[in-house]
């Protein structure tokens, strides 16, 4: 979706609509729109919409279930809502989901959670062999992180890693020196941890046994690296489908050759998926390209996974850029690849950042703005944000008293998700570099 000039769009704008409630026989060519905010639905928020130009259409108040339905939604068109704060005053992010068609349900602010379900508190094993100066502990999608290996930590227990509450979780920690990515000395975990209790007061505890040494090895390379570049190998590690823990480490291309030849290293026995991965970063773009698989290592059995630019380009834009009159993102699209799923990423996720001068009782601070738009992939640059009404664009997008603007792009390819799972999907904004299941998924970041 390509918005045009604000002025342009203006010009071809249909005359503004004013929604409260749908038709008593039901809307025609209808589409409905689910707002949250903070993980609860958001009731009483104006849901705005646009052409496919762009230009603003009408406005709709959302129900006490946070639901709004759009009668005669123009077929490509984009909605719009606030996703934070409870006042008008409060509200500095809007998210736009383009490329709407009539039927969709779009879901926004849902994802992802952060409610606490609740805490696990974890004993380190203490100065046993292979102990470090630095320690983590995870039970699942969350780093803990301590320099008491002595102590005990509170490990927090989110929604988003356990959408219903668990009776068991798994831990592991590690312990190392200087950089955990990079400088591991050892590790220890604990499987089946009772969780008793009712979220969000979740309880539980363990202590870890002794550090084991003997990690798993897992060596990442990278062939006919372009040069100029640093190259990050990594593998993301996962149990029971849950993300664990991203080893990393990084180099700069000097040959054709790149092998990140010191082992990256996890618990040995613990895991049951890895994704390798080689991000490529350049002139503040960065390209990644990863591959979820069973293919997990062992002490006993290392393994190595082999990338290669001819076949696998993790693509990098090097030059976007946001303007400030008119707020415009432009960027040069580079030769799109993402080995085993060619072609245009499936979705962009544009965001622009702004900010104004606030006077205050001490002195002067900003209020800061965040304009996050959800698109197709194959969207084209030069890239305007869609059109407000405009009795409420100068509160939730003050153009005018912008003093400074900027912004950034991702694009993701996945081999496991279209466009239309992404845009009738709950987590839109995911845009994570690993998997979320068997398969590959690329990301090109620029900012």
């Amino acid at each position: 979706m390509v918005i045009p000039d604000a002025a342009a769009a203006d010009a071809a704008a249909p005359d503004a609509v004013a929604v409260d409630a749908a038709p008593p026989d039901g809307p025609i060519n209808a589409v409905t729109v689910v707002v949250y905010q903070g993980g609860a639905p958001a009731a009483n928020m104006a849901v705005y919409w646009h052409a496919a130009n762009g230009s603003y259409v009408g406005s709709v108040m959302t129900d006490s279930s946070g639901t709004a339905v759009i009668g005669s939604f123009p077929e490509g068109g984009a909605v719009t809502a606030p996703v934070t704060g409870t006042t008008v005053a409060q509200i500095n992010h809007l998210t736009t989901v383009t490329n709407v068609s009539v039927g969709d349900t779009i879901v926004i602010g849902k994802s992802p959670g952060h409610a606490q379900l609740g805490s696990v508190d974890v004993t380190f094993p203490g100065t046993t062999a292979g102990a470090g100066t630095e320690f983590y502990v995870q039970p699942g999608c969350q780093n803990i992180s301590t320099s008491n290996n002595a102590g005990t930590v509170s490990a927090t227990l989110y929604d988003r890693c356990y959408p219903t509450a668990p009776s068991t979780v798994d831990i592991v920690g590690y312990t190392g020196t200087n950089s955990l990515s990079n400088n591991l000395t050892g590790y220890s975990f604990a499987t089946g941890v009772a969780i008793t209790g009712t979220p969000p007061d979740l309880t539980g505890s363990v202590t870890l046994p002794d550090w084991s040494t003997d990690f798993a090895q897992h060596t990442v390379v990278m062939n006919n690296t372009p040069a100029g570049v640093s190259i990050e190998g990594q593998v993301h590690t996962f149990r029971n489908g849950k993300f664990y823990w991203t080893q990393r480490h990084t180099t700069y291309s000097v040959g054709s050759v790149m092998d990140l030849s010191q082992p990256l290293k996890y618990a040995n026995g613990f895991f049951d998926e890895v994704a390798p991965a080689i991000e490529v970063l350049q002139s503040g773009g960065r390209g990644t390209v990863a591959v979820r698989s069973s293919n997990v290592a062992t002490n006993a059995a290392p393994v190595t996974t082999i990338f290669d630019v001819a076949t696998d380009p993790p693509a990098r834009i090097t030059d976007f850029a946001v303007s400030t009159d008119p707020i415009r993102a432009t960027w040069t699209a580079p030769s799109w690849g993402c080995r085993d799923n060619p072609g245009v990423p499936d979705v962009a996720v544009i965001r622009i950042y702004a900010s104004t001068a606030v006077a205050t009782w001490f002195g002067s601070a900003q209020d800061n703005y965040i304009w996050t738009v959800i698109t197709r992939g194959d969207v084209a640059a030069p890239f305007s944000l869609p059109l407000l009404e405009p009795t409420v664009a100068s509160t939730l997008w003050p153009t005018s008293s912008f003093q400074t603007a900027g912004g950034s792009a991702t694009f993701v390819s996945d081999s496991n998700r279209t466009w239309d799972d992404i845009r009738l999907g709950e987590d839109q904004l995911d845009a994570n570099p690993w998997p979320p299941a068997a398969g590959t998924r690329c990301v090109v970041q620029a900012n």
